[in-house]
């Protein structure tokens, strides 16, 4: 294996999960709805359908095959006119929970309250995940056409392993994966969520209508016309632009200081990184000084993980200070809590850099597949170490915007 491959695959162990390639810088996370986003462990595919229980309700007439819609398909069910606003929680980990129990309270719930149950397997790497979860929150058609739904969204990382026997026949190895439930939990309809026409929120809207009602999907007709299909893609990467566009991209709060041996300051610091951009990025956490211009060789290469996150890695570079790089998704933030950055006595003024690329021993590091996209850490200073490298390589970090924050005391 020549050292150009050696080194690929090393960035690929650190990094905790297989690498992918560089995406576009300003591709529209829309235009990637069509693609079910794979999640562990691996396992075969959920099936589309199940069948469904005696007691659950039956629609009216036979829905369509959602692997070919015809124009005779029903329409979506129509909430009744007194049913109450749709709600969507995520069920997460606890110690003593036990995620069955958890779900056999909210069918509970739903049935005191009168409304339908569909889980939806989730991860916050998955971007139609993401894209279910905000038009249930936020858009007034999608919320409209699921008046009476109680969605309940399960992260399958954060629940690894209970997740994949929650539901008889139910296999989140994709994802989103919605399942519909009867009051017994049964399932009654599963469908893959990037299939119900997330560029579109009426299309949206009535698929999730008819998944709430135990029905099958209708294929979104835009699948079929490229323009249409285009021009969707670029007015939902707009919105999405819009609705970040005001967000700061850096705030930093230093929590706690304290006076090494060796003229030296470790502080803690809460730490928020606002990604205002279509594509994914890297970017350099707190530090005292620049990036060094051009080409630099680094001893020493390692990956690490803050421990409360299965995918929150991040990579050290032995630079002097050590250089932490870490990725944030499309449209997406990173809030770290508890970091920790050692400076010289009295520095003022901290700096974090935005990247346009790194590039490691003459090739540009790719992202890894599974980036959260609102990462949350509550303990950063809690890390799990990674992989070390131990030969040096040469190193480049093409800065896109330098911030400066403020730390003196």
């Amino acid at each position: 294996m020549s050292p150009t491959s050696k080194l690929g695959v090393a960035l690929i162990l650190l990094a905790g999960c297989a690498a992918e390639p560089p995406e576009k810088a300003q591709e529209a996370p829309a235009e990637r709805f069509a693609e079910a986003e794979p999640a562990n462990p691996p396992a075969q595919a959920a099936p589309q359908t199940t069948a469904k229980p005696s007691a659950a309700p039956t629609p009216a007439a036979a829905p369509a095959s959602a692997a070919s819609p015809t124009p005779e398909a029903p329409p979506a069910p129509t909430p009744a006119a007194n049913a109450p606003a749709v709600e969507v929680l995520s069920i997460r980990r606890a110690p003593g929970l036990v995620l069955k129990d958890a779900l056999e309270r909210e069918l509970a719930t739903a049935e005191a309250k009168e409304q339908r149950v569909v889980v939806m397997f989730s991860a916050d790497w998955c971007v139609p995940c993401r894209s279910i979860k905000e038009a249930l929150e936020s858009n007034p058609i999608v919320q409209g056409h699921t008046r009476g739904g109680r969605f309940l969204i399960i992260d399958v990382d954060e629940w690894r392993g209970p997740a994949h026997r929650l539901i008889e026949g139910a296999d989140p190895s994709k994802l989103p994966l919605l399942v519909a439930l009867d009051r017994q939990g049964q399932a009654l309809v599963m469908t893959h969520g990037s299939k119900i026409g997330l560029l579109d929120p009426e299309t949206t809207g009535q698929n999730l209508a008819r998944v709430i009602h135990g029905q099958e999907i209708v294929l979104p007709t835009y699948q079929d016309d490229p323009k249409r299909r285009r021009a969707l893609a670029i007015a939902d990467s707009r919105r999405q632009k819009s609705m970040v566009e005001n967000r700061t991209p850096v705030t930093l709060k230093v929590t706690a200081r304290e006076t090494l041996s060796d003229k030296r300051e470790r502080l803690t610091v809460d730490l928020v990184l606002n990604n205002n951009e279509a594509g994914r990025r890297y970017w350099i956490l707190p530090t005292h000084v620049a990036p060094a211009e051009g080409p630099i060789e680094v001893p020493q290469l390692s990956g690490a993980r803050f421990k409360e996150h299965v995918r929150a890695g991040f990579f050290i570079y032995a630079t002097d200070p050590p250089t932490h790089v870490i990725a944030s998704g499309n449209w997406g933030s990173v809030d770290l809590k508890g970091y920790t950055v050692e400076v010289p006595e009295g520095t003022k003024e901290l700096q974090v850099h935005l990247l346009n690329s790194v590039t490691v021993a003459g090739e540009r590091l790719n992202f890894t597949k599974k980036v959260p996209y609102a990462l949350k850490i509550q303990e950063g200073s809690n890390v799990v170490p990674g992989r070390t490298l131990d030969e040096p390589r040469t190193l480049v970090f093409d800065v896109k915007q330098t911030y400066k924050v403020a730390v003196g005391p």
